[in-house]
């Protein structure tokens, strides 16, 4: 099976694009909630720190954030419809994306002492960047280790960059340029 994520999920079209899948692939598209979204970002990356007993996995896509939290083999999670993309298509203030995570992840209680893991194209572009990552190496990008100041440190430099000056950052990847600062 193919998944489809929070962009099928909003697509007018995504039965016409689920059957083109079919018709010119031979391939079945499942278009998931975004529940099942966060449950599998999770267990996907959790499956690379099985020490790891309580964490909180955060997925910051284009259309939507997914957050969950892992206490031993118990998953719980939520997904709202804040992304990147969204973000930088149409600007929120910082208070107003605040209000919207919190409708969204309304049932998700976070203890204080978990480890916060980051997946996706914006966690891995952020580590990317604060390794200065010239060639790929996902298996340094698994064991990166950020502070909040060092999250802090990368967004700052990068927002301070014009687009083309992003480009040149070790780390980036072309695309996300600028996507990156809304993640």
């Amino acid at each position: 099976h193919l998944l489809g994520t929070q962009a099928l999920r909003q697509a007018t079209n995504s039965d016409y694009f689920q059957e083109q899948v079919q018709r010119r692939l031979g391939w079945q598209l499942k278009i998931i909630s975004g529940d099942r979204e966060a449950y599998l970002s999770c267990r996907g990356a959790l499956s690379a720190m099985p020490d790891l007993k309580q964490a909180a996995v955060l997925d910051i896509g284009g259309g939507s954030t997914e957050i969950m939290l892992a206490i031993g083999g118990e998953v719980a999670g939520a997904s709202t419809p804040i992304g990147c993309l969204r973000l930088l298509e149409a600007p929120m203030c910082d208070a107003e994306i605040k209000k919207a995570l919190l409708k969204g992840w309304s049932d998700i209680r976070i203890p204080a002492n978990s480890t916060l893991v980051g997946v996706g194209g914006t966690a891995t572009t952020l580590g990317a960047i604060f390794l200065e990552m010239a060639v790929y190496d996902g298996d340094a990008l698994a064991k990166c280790r950020l502070s909040r100041a060092g999250v802090q440190s990368v967004l700052e430099h990068i927002e301070g960059l014009s687009l083309s000056e992003r480009l040149k950052l070790p780390g980036m990847l072309a695309g996300r340029e600028d996507v990156m600062p809304y993640g």
